[in-house]
């Protein structure tokens, strides 16, 4: 009697093994997919590997993710429901939290209050300085900005670009000294017109009464 073997497909494939063996299948690198999509490759590898926390927040996430489905020839609904599932079973394991009640003595008790104030006070009078020390350091430093697009030194034929980034929520910004508005996460965008040649995009955050950043990147138009 001849034995055939046969291939045992996996019980349950994640969103990040679906996307990596589509990519597979189609024949491309990491590197040629972000070139197609317009996505960094940082986001592609997180997406397949399933490192969540590294992507943007807010719907750009999503945003990229049906992008990428797209250019996969993915369900891009299918695909979402599973990720936004994923997503969901992961922030509850997080909030999973053992305990274990441990009785104490009434002997140990009678001491125990004493220390306990002690430890108490000295941790709060230690998180009180702790705080003006935080709040005086980010009060005084640039607010961070985090420019997803473009890339930098960028070649491009359009005659448009978006300008999308990331900053804290209460952090003014301004592209090219046009105001742009942040929404609740501190994500922002902004389509920018180009010209032939070397365009240079400015992009400044600014804290109330703060510091600035200045960010500036520069697209040549061929």
């Amino acid at each position: 009697m001849k034995f055939v073997g046969k291939k045992i497909s996996a019980i349950h494939e994640t969103v990040g093994e679906r996307l990596r063996d589509a990519r597979e299948q189609k024949g491309s690198s990491l590197e040629k997919a972000a070139q197609e999509t317009r996505i960094r490759k940082e986001y592609l590898s997180a997406y397949e590997e399933g490192l969540y926390d590294s992507l943007p927040k807010g719907v750009y996430r999503i945003t990229f993710l049906k992008k990428y489905c797209d250019f996969l020839g993915l369900d891009q609904e299918k695909v979402k429901k599973e990720f936004l599932s994923e997503t969901k079973n992961k922030r509850s394991d997080n909030k999973k939290i053992s305990f274990s009640p441990k009785g104490i003595d009434k002997k140990e008790f009678i001491v125990f209050p004493k220390i306990a104030k002690s430890i108490l006070i000295f941790i709060a009078v230690a998180a009180f300085f702790l705080y003006i020390g935080y709040y005086i350091r980010v009060s005084l430093s640039p607010p961070e900005v985090k420019i997803i697009e473009p890339a930098d030194s960028l070649v491009t034929n359009r005659d448009s670009i978006t300008v999308i980034g990331q900053t804290d929520v209460k952090t003014q910004v301004e592209i090219n000294g046009r105001p742009v508005l942040n929404n609740e996460d501190g994500m922002f965008e902004q389509t920018i017109d180009l010209k032939k040649g070397v365009n240079i995009i400015t992009i400044v955050a600014e804290k109330k009464h703060g510091p600035k950043t200045t960010i500036n990147k520069q697209i040549l138009v061929e």
